[in-house]
């Protein structure tokens, strides 16, 4: 059953990932949804909680401001 006026696109989603291909899609198909691509992931969660705590003012900078779809964090 297709939902209409709903998803990503018209709900502004910021999808965090591990998943390149999600990176590649965003260059292809554009945005929303936006991403935020966390590279080279290969590390504990704890580690990715810091990552993330360590670049949320960027995150949500991005998410609000962002003329990109792409977010790559390292």
């Amino acid at each position: 059953m297709k939902q209409s006026g709903s998803g990503p696109k018209k709900n502004n989603y910021t999808i965090v990932t591990t998943d390149a291909d999600f990176a590649a899609k965003s260059g292809v198909k554009g945005f929303p949804p936006m991403v935020v691509h966390l590279e080279e992931c290969d590390f504990p969660l704890r580690t990715i909680e810091w990552l993330m705590r360590r670049n949320a003012i960027k995150i949500s900078e991005f998410d609000r401001n962002s003329s990109t779809g792409l977010l790559a964090l390292q």
